[in-house]
């Protein structure tokens, strides 16, 4: 695993948008990978947001296909359905009006 400095872990996790269950983008893993969800907290940045609304409902429709239950996509195999299933409540819950349901 990596030995993270407290503060920083402290101040990078105040901004966390945490689902009811408590899981967030920004959750540590620092063991197996540096975050425990495969989904980039950059997401919810005012940068992403601002976005042109097809163009990010094209990503979101994109990202609907990959965390779906049964993808048709072979692409997407590498993605445990226990993560799918995270990622979609997570999502769902931090991103107010996220079509891909939960």
């Amino acid at each position: 695993g990596i030995a993270g400095d407290p503060l920083l872990k402290e101040e990078f996790l105040a901004t966390r948008r945490p689902a009811a269950n408590g899981e967030s983008l920004r959750d540590f893993d620092l063991k197996t990978h540096l975050f425990r969800n495969r989904c980039s907290y950059m997401i919810y940045t005012p940068l992403f947001q601002s976005l042109p609304e097809g163009f990010r409902r094209r990503i979101y429709q994109r990202m609907g296909r990959a965390l779906a239950a049964s993808p048709a996509d072979a692409e997407f195999a590498h993605l445990r359905p226990d993560e799918k299933a995270r990622l979609r409540a997570i999502l769902a819950e931090t991103i107010p009006g996220w079509p891909g349901g939960s």
